[in-house]
């Protein structure tokens, strides 16, 4: 009964990580997402591009390190 309430209560910490890193991707593409429509909306100098798509890779490379964070704790 002891390791089934901590195998329980396990799961609930791991789940409750999963959703905090879900909802930080989830913010940094929303981010990815209003810095594309603004670039195509309002069509910005090539600086301003360069500019955008660099912190554009940077959420890119964040979420992937998240994901392989999650990854390596899962396995």
């Amino acid at each position: 009964m002891i390791d089934d309430k901590k195998f329980f209560e396990e799961q609930v910490e791991w789940i409750s990580y999963r959703i905090r890193v879900l909802n930080t991707i989830e913010a940094k593409l929303k981010e990815m997402r209003t810095l594309a429509e603004y670039a195509r909306d309002q069509q910005p100098d090539r600086e301003d591009i360069a500019l955008i798509q660099d912190k554009i890779n940077k959420l890119h490379r964040e979420i992937e390190a998240l994901d392989q964070e999650h990854h390596k704790i899962v396995h």
